[in-house]
């Protein structure tokens, strides 16, 4: 990673992360641990898009997922009592929603591409949501 790119992710953690962790919390219904591997979301020459697609890439759908599970106590409870973390990373060259989330031994693994089919934003959390509610 470059300087470039290096100055995008310092960028987007103190303008956007903040903003973002919060709706992630509330949707969650706790402070769940989230973990962000930006080395590996910091693709090279990509750093212009960032603070665009990250957001839709991972932050949205997660909210979107979470909040179709924390819609009662029931749904609450099953969160804070099945999700103790949250992993964000670009490690398996993943491009497929139904392949994005993993949910195992309380970590739940958002795990794709940062810039491929960012426009799938409102089916990446839904078929988190689904995941969700067959493994919680």
């Amino acid at each position: 990673m470059g300087m470039v790119e290096r100055r995008a992710v310092a960028e987007f953690q103190e303008r956007y992360y903040p903003a973002l962790l919060k709706k992630v919390h509330a949707a969650a219904g706790y402070p769940v641990t989230v973990e962000v591997k930006w080395d590996t979301l910091a693709l090279d020459k990509e750093a212009d898009k960032y603070n665009t697609h990250w957001p839709d890439m991972y932050f949205e759908p997660l909210v979107a997922g979470l909040g179709r599970i924390n819609k009662d106590d029931m749904g609450r409870a099953a969160i804070k009592d099945g999700i103790k973390k949250i992993v964000i990373q670009n490690e398996a060259n993943n491009k497929n929603p139904d392949r994005w989330a993993v949910l195992k031994d309380g970590v739940l693994t958002l795990d794709h591409l940062p810039f491929t089919n960012v426009q799938d934003r409102v089916l990446r959390g839904d078929k988190l949501g689904l995941m969700l509610e067959q493994k919680l």
